[in-house]
């Protein structure tokens, strides 16, 4: 793996990408061109040879090899032990420390739902998951987990800061379906202290049900994600079991909350949107900014679990997010409420994040840091983020994980059973099956391939070649270039997680 990657942009900047390192500076051209050929014994003749540098005097040519050999020389060069790095095992220490630590608990309240979405996980794209038979999750599972962790959390030496919490989240199928359990789980932790750790509440619901149970939600202070594709049209794959689309339900329901409780709309609703082939980020942005001034977290159709028979469906429906996100980056939306154009902002941020560098450093010896290294692959390590509780009671890392991977499960009586050794080997399996991709995959240092959701452990379907970190790095690096304004506000605004 190489670990220089030289680039260049449509304005004809030239910048170069440490691999192992995770930095990215803007370069001279000419040292871009030695960086490239600097293994060649006839480099200043190869220099001389090339137009481009017809004009450049002999000075600035010893000056840009000066400055190589002073890159060189401090490290920026070196062979990517990324790898290396990162090619390691997990601990039940850590599992444990991780558990002790847990931010989120989530609840599958009901498998039912008052929707058939076309694209939904859980539906007929899909085949990763437990047979669906509309089952509720009964309060006393509920009761077990949150007992568990409860007496865990308080019989352990460590100390929290004041700002820790603890999420309880619910998730359905529809959770509103099952609203008792929900009120009933709430009503309990109020009764329990969480050693160094406050209570939050989340759920995410297609909104169907909020007309009946917005008070109790507001009240309890709860984050609400709301599922909704943009207008009438774009939201047509959110379908009831008659094949009814139910967007006008949502809407009034949405705009009833938006009228009567406009503060807790303002700060504890977002929105989030599928991407699929009946709307764009341009409909999905520009419909739910004007009717909503919000600005959703819009994804693509899972691609993980895809059912063999179904993969001809998936791919009819499938919108591909980067490009739809160009195409609206391409259009002129200087007209459009002010803060759409934030949307390219930060999408494109997080993008950077993701490949872990900036184009601004405090001195040039923040050029030659390391780069901080995780374990391999982007996915969670158990417990490190949330625990989430099926209806029939297996506990798995998250929702979107298949079912078959499990961290534990609550027997019918009641008895909660982590076997952390256990989970210790499975997660350092996972390592052991993919790493062969990771060694030469130039998304090592920022993988965000989730391991958990795909079966395929042989070859990894997000894998990167040099050509494929070249074109990303360039596009990031082009829309700053274009939106230079932008790039301060990014560092400046936004938080990046």
């Amino acid at each position: 793996m190489d670990n220089e990657l030289v680039f260049n942009t449509y304005s004809g900047n030239s910048y170069m990408y440490s691999m192992d390192k995770s930095k990215i500076m803007h370069t001279n051209p000419l040292l871009a061109f030695i960086i490239l050929n600097n293994n060649k014994s006839n480099l200043n003749y190869l220099i001389s040879q090339n137009p481009l540098f017809s004009n450049i005097t002999p000075s600035e040519i010893n000056y840009q090899l000066q400055k190589y050999e002073f890159l060189k020389n401090n490290g920026y060069f070196n062979k990517c032990t990324a790898f290396k790095q990162r090619n390691k095992r997990l601990s039940k220490e850590s599992v444990l420390y991780n558990f002790s630590r847990l931010g989120s608990i989530c609840f599958e309240v009901t498998e039912a739902c008052n929707l058939n979405c076309t694209y939904c996980g859980y539906g007929e794209l899909y085949g990763h998951y437990d047979k669906r038979e509309n089952k509720k999750l009964d309060f006393i599972y509920a009761k077990s987990l949150i007992d568990y962790y409860h007496l865990f959390l308080n019989s352990t030496d460590d100390t929290y800061t004041e700002n820790d919490s603890i999420m309880f989240n619910f998730y359905g199928g529809e959770p509103l379906l099952n609203f008792e359990l929900i009120k009933g789980i709430v009503d309990y932790v109020k009764t329990l202290k969480f050693k160094g750790k406050s209570i939050e509440f989340a759920m995410t619901t297609n909104g169907l049900l909020l007309d009946k149970y917005i008070e109790f939600i507001a009240n309890n202070d709860f984050y609400l994600t709301v599922s909704i594709d943009g207008d009438s049209f774009c939201s047509s794959y959110r379908l009831d079991h008659s094949g009814n689309n139910r967007f006008e339900d949502l809407y009034k329901n949405l705009k009833h909350i938006q009228r009567q409780y406009p503060d807790y709309f303002k700060d504890k609703i977002i929105f989030n949107s599928v991407l699929h082939n009946k709307n764009s980020y341009e409909e999905i942005y520009g419909f739910i900014s004007k009717e909503f001034g919000k600005f959703p977290r819009i994804s693509e159709m899972n691609d993980k679990g895809v059912a063999a028979d179904k993969k001809d469906d998936y791919k009819q429906i499938y919108r591909n997010g980067f490009e739809s996100f160009k195409s609206y980056e391409s259009k002129d939306t200087s007209n459009m409420l002010p803060a759409v154009n934030n949307v390219f902002m930060d999408y494109t941020a997080r993008g950077a994040d993701s490949l872990g560098f900036t184009l601004k450093y405090d001195s040039v010896n923040s050029l030659f840091n390391e780069s901080p290294k995780s374990l391999l692959t982007g996915s969670c390590t158990p417990f490190y983020r949330s625990v989430f509780l099926t209806a029939n009671r297996k506990i798995l890392y998250c929702e979107k994980v298949p079912h078959d991977k499990i961290l534990g499960i609550i027997h019918e009586d009641g008895v909660v059973e982590f076997d952390f050794e256990k989970i210790t080997s499975f997660h350092n399996n996972q390592y052991d099956g993919i790493s062969n991709s990771c060694s030469t995959c130039y998304a090592i240092n920022r993988c965000t391939h989730c391991t958990l959701a795909d079966n395929e452990l042989t070859f990894c379907s997000d894998y990167q070649t040099k050509e494929d970190m070249l074109n990303r790095l360039s596009n990031i690096v082009e829309y700053f270039e274009e939106n230079p304004s932008n790039y301060i506000k990014s560092i400046q605004e936004i938080t990046l997680i």
